[in-house]
């Protein structure tokens, strides 16, 4: 097994690959277990990698991937590849990804100096995507676990985006399949209510939704899921009380909010339970 509590970027394989570099017909049984505490930089945890910033061809992953912490400075989380800005193709995972923040007598602090967001992005076989990223016939059989329980109402924990197999894609996701069930945990200590703006879930059977898609950014709304299948079930139980949290059996929140937008979810099934 793999195991750290002090690097940021982790994983079984390699921290890094390099542009034009290429991974291909890889696989990874042992488990890769992240444990921080108070930890100040974005974390980046994947099976096989962390940063890929070139392709992945024909990978496996076998071994569960866990992430735990008391504190949350946005990061990503894949169980092949946490980060990539290229194509991730022909590749499968079968392992648990789990991640959990506010450890049980910890406070949850939030760090505000991030390069994304504040929110992870996590992925049964991708986390976060951007750049050159495209993928396409990957499976994830690995069940999703995320929970944050421990939501502060005055904190802004913004958007936390989920999938089965990529969480924060930019680019086409084509002839995918999901068979790993999602289970989500996103409440307050003292199950309070809070609203959408202090913590958003975009959570969908395949995709959780769009790298940076914001109202009338058209150029950064590149995302399309083609053909792909769903047959996990869903399960989200959260306090937010106003909405504004998407839940999809294919994807979650696909893009921008504006009818100029080129992003298209076709031929696609869904077989699995949504529960919320």
């Amino acid at each position: 097994s793999f195991t750290t509590s002090t690097a940021a970027n982790f994983a079984s394989l390699a921290e890094w690959i390099a542009p034009n570099g290429t991974v291909t017909n890889v696989k990874n049984y042992a488990a890769v277990t992240a444990t921080y505490d108070n930890l100040d930089d974005p974390w980046v945890v994947g099976g096989l990698v962390a940063f890929a910033f070139g392709k992945i061809e024909g990978c496996e992953n076998h071994g569960a991937v866990t992430a735990t912490a008391n504190s949350m400075n946005t990061g990503a989380m894949g169980g092949v590849v946490a980060y990539t800005e290229e194509e991730v193709n022909n590749s499968k995972n079968t392992g648990a990804v789990s991640c959990h923040f506010g450890v049980a007598g910890t406070k949850m602090k939030i760090y505000e100096t991030n390069p994304w967001t504040k929110a992870p992005s996590v992925g049964g076989i991708v986390g976060l995507a951007y750049g050159n990223f495209g993928m396409s016939k990957c499976e994830n059989n690995g069940n999703i676990s995320y929970k944050l329980d421990d939501i502060t109402v005055a904190e802004n924990y913004n958007r936390t985006q989920i999938g089965g197999i990529v969480g924060a894609p930019s680019g086409l996701v084509s002839e995918c399949k999901n068979t790993g069930a999602i289970d989500i945990l996103h409440t307050t200590p003292g199950r309070t209510p809070f609203t959408a703006k202090q913590a958003v879930l975009c959570v969908g059977g395949i995709g959780g939704g769009e790298w940076d898609a914001k109202k009338g950014d058209l150029e950064e709304c590149v995302t399309s899921y083609v053909g792909c299948v769903n047959e996990g079930n869903i399960t989200v139980e959260s306090d937010n009380a106003s909405g504004n949290s998407p839940v999809g059996g294919i994807v979650g929140w696909p893009g921008a909010e504006n009818g100029g937008v080129l992003n298209e979810t076709k031929n696609c099934i869904n077989k699995g339970d949504v529960t919320i």
